[in-house]
């Protein structure tokens, strides 16, 4: 049996998938279940910022498109603050930053 190509290890909720490139050679027979995931296009693993602080002045994208992105992706919360005004009340301001 050869196998060529990429090889990828799911450990079911155990984590990420493991990605292993190169040939696969045996012999014998083995048992069990043999699943074939094939994907299209771009195989890269994403190596960019994971957090993500919103801003108002801006979009900000993250390039995950056709990647494999190993840890979570975390968008903070909106920056705001309060200050006191000329009124005697308060003004906040909602995602600009201090």
């Amino acid at each position: 049996m050869i196998i060529k190509g990429d090889a990828i290890t799911l450990t079911g909720d155990m984590g990420p998938p493991d990605f292993y490139d190169g040939t696969l050679t045996g012999s014998g027979s083995f048992q069990g279940e043999l699943g074939i995931y094939l994907m299209s296009g771009s195989k890269r693993t994403y190596g960019g910022d994971t957090v993500v602080v919103p801003k108002a002045s801006a979009d900000i994208v993250l390039p995950t498109k056709e990647t494999y992105v190993k840890d979570d992706i975390t968008v903070r919360k909106v920056p705001s603050y309060k200050t006191e005004n000329l009124s005697g009340g308060k003004t906040v301001y909602i995602a600009t930053e201090s």
